[in-house]
């Protein structure tokens, strides 16, 4: 520990680590009967998890974006009918447009 004179006690949490799901979850793994070792162990699976959980959603954005933007595309249903079938906000559908059409008028 030849850093301790330089390290800081504020260290930025991942933002999951701020639920309350997760603290609650936490107080009841200091009831438990375990090491400090195991505590750490479970402790880094359940960041490792919820570190792919981001992941899994931001791909399914993405996803949700790309089949919103071909629907738009298509020009044959309305902004409505595109945020039902696809179950997002007519709003989500408007900003997805408004970018397509910004790009048309950038020539991208």
């Amino acid at each position: 520990m030849k850093l301790t004179d330089t390290a800081t006690s504020e260290a930025k949490l991942p933002d999951f680590m701020k639920e309350d799901w997760l603290e609650e979850t936490l107080k009841e793994l200091d009831k438990a009967n375990m090491t400090p070792e195991q505590r750490a162990e479970l402790e880094i699976t359940i960041a490792g998890n919820m570190t792919k959980k981001v992941a899994m959603e931001e791909e399914w954005k993405a996803r949700e974006r790309k089949v919103v933007m071909k629907l738009i595309q298509l020009g044959v249903l309305t902004d409505e009918q595109i945020a039902d079938i696809n179950d997002v906000s007519v709003d989500f559908v408007r900003q997805i447009r408004t970018g397509l059409s910004g790009k048309a008028k950038n020539g991208k």
